[in-house]
């Protein structure tokens, strides 16, 4: 070694400090000590650098994690409310309106849900012809008129929403005869009557009712068409489908029998198919006058009216039949004419059922409660809450044009009654009664204040027990007081209920349990229609505004959120 150290250049890494002379040893010692000095601020160093890198990428990490996360919610979001719209959709259809489309009333979804076997309605006609109204098939059914052709499209959006509210139970199948012609085979089992083009079938289990595309799915009238030119349609299908399901959901006929051959009212006897055959009763005349044999499905029989009294010997066959043998459990509605004399059927409803026609006719002093403030024989009648009157009672009321007092001699229904009277049609205490014969001859008979509740419709109720069959038996006979109730012109009043009156009615003497009615007024359904103008601004905002602007946003937010990465 030189006598001269050679000197290494110096890194300061703390204060000089006042050293001993250096020797060999001390020198090299310095050296590694410096040497270690430098390696531990390089590891310092690096260690910072990489711990800034993984911080960096950290933070990189979790914004890329973000956007992801963002980007599979937007997604999970859109698939969620897909389904969630398909299956409510299904379950409770929302239906917005952009054309006038048919919509079911709110009668026809309680049955549709109501519905508890599986129905097949059966269309003998190409499916063109319903959902499109311009096609040669709809002008086959429709013969070019607009009215009818919207009945058929009314008809194929209604099937669809009895199949959405009935969970699927109501299917429709369309068979094209012309290119299927050998289909028919299949459903020939159900019907008596030839298939043909136009023919419906609704079928449940083996129960099977027919209807008919060009006759039952509207109607025509042509009274003013000498005056005006043109024919007047009304849509008949909610009543149709109603009627039909309805009829192939019940377990058995329900025949209702009129006993005619006393110069019945026709009216009445109109009135009365017109309510109860729309409602799935099959209505069967018997002329009490002749031998003919009354059928045994025969669930109430009807007296509509009759202005020639009835002879002691049909009185006996009619008592005969309501005894059924001494099994009883029979049912029977008459109403009555306001002025024919029939002292046989009025004595045998008093006697045998304590239930009084007298010869007074109701009149009404309050204006208020008139029909359209005319004769006071239009009276509105109250129509009190009874077993009888479900659907009709409350603030509703019977038109009861010239309507006879009937007085219930049977008291009020107790838990030990055997035999009790019901009162279904009552008068406010601004009602009066005048005679019948004093009616007839004079404009101005004299009025007279009743002491008591003026009934115009009652029911009386005999319970039994057969000892040999073990079951209880309950005969019911009910009595109204005024033809006119049923009678077409009064049950279309739409600020009446006469037609629930009468449906409530017969459903609680045929036992008849959570009956929905089917009413013959035309059905007035809620839609919710749009212009032309409308539908274009609806179209417009939806699809070039609201749209585009919620893709827009979702857009840049993923943008944002990735452009850290």
């Amino acid at each position: 070694m030189n006598n001269e150290e050679k000197k290494q250049p110096e890194v300061s890494f703390a204060p000089a400090e006042e050293t001993a002379p250096q020797t060999e040893e001390t020198a090299v010692a310095k050296t590694e000590t410096e040497a270690a000095a430098k390696a531990s601020f390089l590891k310092k160093l690096f260690s910072g650098k990489k711990a800034r890198k993984s911080a960096d990428m950290q933070r990189r990490l979790r914004h890329g994690r973000t956007a992801r996360v963002l980007t599979v919610v937007v997604v999970a979001l859109v698939i969620l409310l897909n389904v969630v719209f398909q299956i409510v959709g299904d379950r409770f259809p929302l239906t917005l309106d952009l054309t006038g489309d048919y919509t079911l009333s709110d009668t026809s979804i309680e049955l549709a849900k109501s519905v508890t076997k599986p129905i097949d309605i059966i269309v003998f006609a190409p499916e063109e012809a319903f959902s499109n109204t311009n096609s040669a098939a709809a002008q086959k059914f429709t013969y070019g008129f607009e009215q009818p052709a919207q009945a058929l499209s009314e008809f194929y959006n209604a099937v669809k929403q009895y199949k959405t509210y009935s969970d699927g139970k109501v299917n429709v199948t369309f068979i094209d005869m012309n290119s299927n012609p050998t289909a028919v085979n299949n459903y020939k089992a159900y019907t008596t009557d030839t298939i043909e083009s136009g023919d419906i079938l609704f079928i449940s289990g083996d129960r099977c009712k027919t209807a008919s595309v060009s006759t039952d799915l509207f109607t025509a009238d042509s009274s003013s068409y000498y005056t005006t030119g043109q024919y007047s349609f009304t849509s008949t299908v909610e009543q149709t489908l109603a009627t039909k399901i309805k009829s192939v959901q019940d377990t058995a006929d329900r025949v209702l029998t009129l006993f005619t051959g006393h110069s019945e009212d026709s009216a009445v006897m109109q009135g009365l198919q017109q309510v109860y055959n729309l409602n799935g009763y099959d209505l069967e005349e018997i002329d009490l006058t002749k031998s003919t044999e009354i059928n045994e499905s025969t669930v109430c029989a009807v007296i509509p009216a009759p202005t020639v009294d009835y002879s002691k010997n049909e009185i006996e066959r009619l008592r005969s039949w309501l005894s059924n043998d001494g099994k009883e459990g029979r049912n029977l509605l008459v109403f009555t004419h306001p002025t024919a004399s029939l002292p046989n059927l009025y004595e045998f409803l008093e006697v045998e059922y304590g239930l009084e026609v007298t010869d007074n006719l109701v009149v009404e002093t309050d204006a208020n409660r008139l029909y359209a403030y005319t004769s006071s024989f239009a009276t509105y009648a109250d129509i009190a809450s009874t077993d009888f009157t479900k659907n009709s009672a409350g603030s509703a009321k019977a038109m009861a044009w010239y309507t006879r007092q009937i007085i219930p001699h049977w008291e009020a229904k107790t838990d030990t009654s055997t035999q009790y009277s019901v009162n279904l049609v009552t008068f406010a205490d601004t009602a009066r009664l005048v005679s019948a014969d004093e009616a007839a001859q004079s404009q101005n008979p004299t009025q007279t204040a009743y002491d008591g509740t003026i009934v115009g419709m009652a029911v009386a109720v005999k319970e039994g027990y057969q000892n040999t069959l073990e079951v209880e038996t309950v005969t019911r006979v009910a009595v109204c007081g005024s033809a006119y109730i049923p009678t077409p012109n009064f049950i279309s009043v739409k600020t009446a209920e006469n037609e629930n009156l009468l449906l409530d009615s017969m459903s609680a003497l045929t036992g008849v349990v959570n009956a929905i009615n089917i009413s013959s007024k035309p059905i007035e359904t809620t839609t919710v229609t749009f212009s032309a103008t409308a539908r274009t601004l609806v179209g417009l905002i939806l699809l070039t505004v609201v749209l585009p602007i919620g893709l827009i946003v979702t857009g840049i937010v993923v943008f944002l959120k990735r452009r850290h990465l």
